[in-house]
């Protein structure tokens, strides 16, 4: 459980000689666990933290037109199923169907079409991802 403190507290440090950036190291804590995480910013580029557990982000951008990006994260390999639901519960378009994936971040993009390759109406969708059997899902708006 969260706090209104916690959900609206950032931590940065900033680590700097002169006008030399050597690195930053960037806590963003919410309260959703699916969006804690930290990343590491040095000479070398960006290096995530491996990741502890499977997480689903929210879709971006949302609501949406025409296509949309669903990311996520796996703490191991695994086999993956992604999937696309209207708002009363009926399968509306498989993105990725029970296939091997790596640990680390992900990112797959929905076109805003059913598996027949229809146009979806404008309306509230459900992604669900399927992972060694636990499911996390969250809520996508495509606006026409």
């Amino acid at each position: 459980m969260c706090d209104g403190d916690t959900a609206s507290r950032m931590e940065a440090r900033v680590k700097a000689t002169g006008f030399a950036l050597l690195a930053v190291c960037l806590l963003v804590p919410v309260c959703s666990e699916a969006f804690q995480y930290q990343v590491k910013l040095d000479g070398t580029g960006i290096e995530d933290d491996p990741v502890a557990r499977l997480v689903l982000r929210d879709n971006y951008p949302n609501p949406f037109n025409p296509k949309t990006n669903i990311a996520f994260e796996l703490p191991r390999p695994a086999r993956v199923t992604l999937r696309v639901y209207d708002i009363a519960g009926r399968l509306v378009r498989t993105i990725l169907d029970d296939v091997q994936t790596e640990a680390g971040s992900h990112a797959e993009v929905w076109d805003g079409r059913s598996d027949r390759g229809d146009r979806l109406a404008s309306g509230v969708y459900l992604s669900r991802l399927e992972v060694d059997g636990e499911a996390l899902s969250r809520t996508m708006v495509l606006l026409k």
